[in-house]
């Protein structure tokens, strides 16, 4: 999966138009990455890298792209 492919799933996930984010998007800042965003975000990730993602390392990441890399390496590191 590219980094944009990421997007546009993540976007798909927390119900937003893909058009309005970009890797360098502050999770922080995004009102529809509540906790119900979160644990669609998690089932996403899940599915489509087979990473069961940890909260606490959800909670860790601050931008998109560093959750796709995240995702990518299937790692619990920052």
């Amino acid at each position: 999966m590219t980094l944009e492919q990421f997007v546009r799933q993540f976007a798909d996930a927390i119900q937003t138009d893909p058009g309005s984010l970009r890797p360098d998007v502050r999770l922080a800042d995004l009102a529809e990455f509540d906790s119900m965003g979160r644990l669609c975000v998690m089932s996403m990730i899940d599915s489509r890298f087979g990473y069961v993602i940890p909260a606490d390392v959800l909670n860790k990441m601050t931008t998109i792209g560093e959750l796709f890399h995240c995702a990518q390496r299937g790692s619990t590191e920052v």
